[in-house]
């Protein structure tokens, strides 16, 4: 058997990822930022590229519907080519914020790259993510982007966090941005009426990753890089994962 914390210098020493995610415990006294709003126009070019991603990795994420679908729209460099601008953009929110609340240091700030870029849509009835120890395990910052207009698009889906007295609703309305933490616990209510939409981003110290799926490879290219074909998955569920 080998213990948790030599199992991650073996990874460590792939020469890939760096490493830095912050302690569970110490992520949970972070706060969800928010770090203004996209614009329309940036809104109408995010809608259609996950149109138009007909061949990035596609991950079913509900258990026993297709209601929860995740695009991934670094596969291949999608986002990257299609979208630089909007990349950089969240990038540098990421960087900025993560900056200014102490959570990352200047050279991890440097080395921030997108580990995962999804296309989240939940048609109702959809389970959210129902674990409020949820957290997005590995990453440094996650920035989240509203591309649905609740209470018009949709009823539900609201973002919440576990804090020490409970779970905390966060405002997150069309085109609104937050940033946090990646290992704060998060968790999303169910969808009851209609479909939310939301771009995911996280990053992490390590190479920017274009592989179709949430890469947990810590090499330095991902296994399943330059993969064609169907990249359609179904996420295995029956447990809680952290991640």
């Amino acid at each position: 058997l080998i213990c948790p914390e030599s199992w991650f210098e073996l990874l460590l020493e792939r020469g890939g990822v760096v490493g830095g995610a912050p302690d569970v415990l110490n992520a949970q006294k972070t706060r969800v930022v928010p770090a203004g709003k996209m614009c329309a126009e940036d809104l109408a070019t995010l809608t259609r590229l996950a149109g138009r991603a007909t061949d990035c990795g596609r991950e079913i994420r509900s258990p026993q519907s297709d209601s929860w679908q995740v695009l991934f729209l670094q596969t291949n460099g999608f986002f990257e080519d299609q979208a630089p601008h909007l990349l950089k953009r969240l990038a540098d929110i990421a960087r900025s914020v993560a900056l200014k609340e102490k959570w990352v240091t200047m050279e991890q700030a440097d080395r921030l790259q997108a580990r995962v870029i999804e296309w989240h849509q939940q048609d109702a009835p959809g389970p959210g993510i129902p674990d409020p120890r949820h957290y997005d395990m590995d990453s440094l910052i996650t920035v989240d982007v509203m591309c649905s207009e609740p209470g018009r698009d949709f009823l539900g889906g609201q973002l919440q966090t576990l804090e020490v007295d409970g779970l905390k609703e966060h405002s997150f309305q069309l085109c609104d941005i937050l940033v946090f933490q990646a290992h704060k616990y998060h968790c999303v209510a169910p969808v009851v009426q209609g479909c939310r939409r939301a771009l995911v981003l996280e990053f992490w110290d390590g190479p920017a990753r274009h592989c179709p799926h949430r890469c947990t490879s810590f090499e330095r290219i991902c296994p399943q890089e330059n993969r064609h074909g169907e990249h359609t998955t179904r996420k295995a569920l029956g447990r809680l994962l952290p991640f």
